[in-house]
C-alpha cells in the first residue's frame, strides 16, 4: 500500500476537482482490498467464533508466552507443526525442559526434571538426555496434560471462546505491525483480552490474562521441522531397569 501512496501523492497537487475524486474512489478501493476482514465492526461474541474458527483451520503456527505457575510464572515457547506434531522449550518454575511431539511419541530433554519424577532416582539416567515415552503413558500423560490447552488448537479455541457469550468489542490498534481489534471477555480476576487480526484471516494474535499472564500466536500456516530426536532414551525401558513400577494409562 506504501507504493501506491508514494505514487499518487505527488500527483494530487496538479489534478482537477475530477481527477481528485477519482483518485480517491480508486485509493478507496485499493484500500479495501489490502485485506479488511470485517471483524472491527463486529459484535465480541462473533469476532472471538471467527477467531476460534481460523485458529482452528491453521496448519500450523507458533505459540510464546508467559503462563501463571505455582508460586509464580513461566515463560514457554511452542511450535505445532500439525496434528499430534510440534516441538518447544518450557521453563515452569523450578523445571526446564525441552517438549518434542511426533505422532503418538513425547520427547523430553532436561536438566532437573527427572529429579521431580521418583524422588531422584531417574536423574542420574536421565538427566540432559532426549528421553522417550509413548503419548499414552500416564507419565506422559501427567507432564503434558497441563500443556494441552496451550499447544492444542482445539483446547486454545475452547479457552477463547469460554466467555464469548458476553464478550464485548474494544478498540482497535496494532500488535507486532498488524492491524487488530480488541475483545473482552470475563469479569474480575478472570478477565481476558483477545486480539484479532482485523486484515486477512482473523487470527487471534495476542491473549492477555491478569497480570503478566499473556499468549501471542504468530507464523500461521508455517512450515516447522519436528521430527523425532536422534539417540533418545525409552523411559519405559529404564524403568523396567530401574524397577521404578511406573505405570500406563490412556490419555484423554
Amino acid at each position: 500500500m506504501r507504493r501506491w501512496q508514494a505514487w499518487v501523492q505527488p500527483r494530487l497537487g496538479s489534478s482537477r476537482l475530477a481527477g481528485l475524486a477519482a483518485v480517491t474512489v480508486v485509493a478507496g478501493t485499493l484500500l479495501a482490498g489490502c485485506g479488511q476482514n470485517g471483524e472491527a465492526s463486529k459484535s465480541g461474541p462473533q469476532i472471538l467464533k471467527d477467531s476460534a474458527r481460523a485458529l482452528m483451520s491453521a496448519h500450523s503456527y507458533r505459540l510464546q508466552g508467559v503462563v501463571p505457575v505455582s508460586g509464580g510464572s513461566g515463560r514457554f515457547s511452542f511450535d505445532v507443526a500439525g496434528a499430534h506434531l510440534g516441538a518447544g522449550t518450557f521453563t515452569l518454575g523450578s523445571l526446564t525442559f525441552q517438549l518434542d511431539v511426533v505422532k503418538g511419541t513425547d520427547y523430553v530433554k532436561s536438566k532437573t526434571l527427572w529429579a521431580h519424577a521418583d524422588g531422584g532416582a531417574l536423574q542420574g539416567v536421565l538427566a540432559n538426555k532426549w528421553v522417550s515415552i509413548p503419548a499414552a503413558n500416564s507419565f506422559a500423560q501427567a507432564l503434558t496434560s497441563g500443556l494441552a490447552v496451550l499447544t492444542s488448537a482445539k483446547q486454545e479455541a475452547a479457552a477463547i471462546l469460554k466467555g464469548e457469550a458476553k464478550a464485548t468489542r474494544g478498540p482497535t490498534s496494532t500488535f507486532d505491525g498488524q492491524g487488530v481489534v480488541q475483545v473482552t471477555e470475563g469479569a474480575g480476576t478472570a478477565t481476558s483480552k483477545v486480539l484479532v487480526a482485523t486484515s486477512g484471516t482473523p487470527y487471534p494474535l495476542r491473549v492477555v490474562g491478569q497480570g503478566k499472564d499473556y499468549l501471542n500466536l504468530s507464523n500461521f500456516n508455517q512450515s516447522f521441522a519436528v521430527s523425532a530426536p536422534r539417540g533418545s532414551v525409552s523411559l519405559l525401558q529404564v524403568i523396567a531397569g530401574l524397577n521404578a513400577g511406573f505405570g500406563s494409562g490412556t490419555r484423554n
